[in-house]
């Protein structure tokens, strides 16, 4: 469906796109803010230009595993597959997420020259939680501002984002993230995070996460958790693999 305002589940993406598609996702182009989708992943690739996610492009609904309203269902929806993007924003759920993504067991790789890529989604406005970032093949690479969850995260909201998992679970993230870097009117940008590329704002809180992987910024600044923290929390995170920059 190119616009979702309904309900689609139990539906598995194979393989779709090319070079120069643009707001692809593998289930709907634009997850609208009523629309829901349950239980649908990514099994092969997705190729794309611009705003590509493995789900959906663009997300202002709920991307979940279960119908089942305000329960954790223990059998986290498995997400497979690979996405190739070459210019801007990309992640294995959205490309872009204002709504809510939640209850997935991610094992996409994203690859390319994009910026603004992330293993969840490439721009995060909305909310993410109960899921995790497992598999130590797994990597998200892209030109700049490149996060194992999120490539670039803000908050519009007056209420508080929480990214990360709790003291019983925490948020493991097993990926290789990489930034390669990206020149702008002779300006070079970079930026690598385990968890988000790049934290602009205040009113968000990245909190019980576990990195392992390898997180590098051949260009501009990496961290463990985030490049940059312009006025946001972060707590209870442990990082154990290299961080180059």
């Amino acid at each position: 469906a190119e616009v979702n305002e309904g309900i689609i589940k139990n539906c598995i993406v194979q393989s779709l796109g090319d070079t120069s598609s643009i707001y692809l996702g593998g289930i709907t182009g634009c997850n609208k803010t009523q629309g829901r989708i349950y239980n649908c992943s990514l099994t092969d690739t997705i190729t794309g230009k611009a705003v590509i996610g493995g789900i959906a492009a663009e997300n202002y609904g709920i991307i979940t595993s279960s119908e089942l309203s305000n329960q954790e269902d223990p059998n986290k929806t498995i997400q497979n597959g690979r996405i190739n993007v070459n210019t801007i924003c990309a992640g294995g759920i959205a490309g872009f997420n204002a709504g809510t993504i939640s209850q997935i067991r991610l094992n996409t790789s994203i690859d390319g020259t994009a910026s603004y890529v992330g293993g969840i989604t490439g721009i995060n406005y909305g909310s993410l939680t109960d899921f995790e970032i497992a598999g130590k093949s797994q990597f998200v690479n892209g030109s700049a501002y490149v996060g194992g969850c999120a490539g670039y995260m803000r908050n519009i909201t007056e209420n508080k984002l929480i990214i990360g998992g709790t003291s019983e679970v925490p948020l493991n993230i097993a990926s290789t993230v990489t930034a390669s870097g990206l020149t702008i009117n002779s300006e070079t940008l970079g930026n690598a995070g385990g968890v988000i590329g790049y934290i602009d704002g205040d009113n968000i809180t990245v909190q019980f996460c576990k990195v392992s992987g390898q997180v590098s910024a051949l260009s501009g600044n990496a961290g463990g958790i985030t490049s940059s923290n312009t006025s946001g929390e972060i707590n209870s995170c442990t990082v154990n693999g290299n961080v180059k920059a």
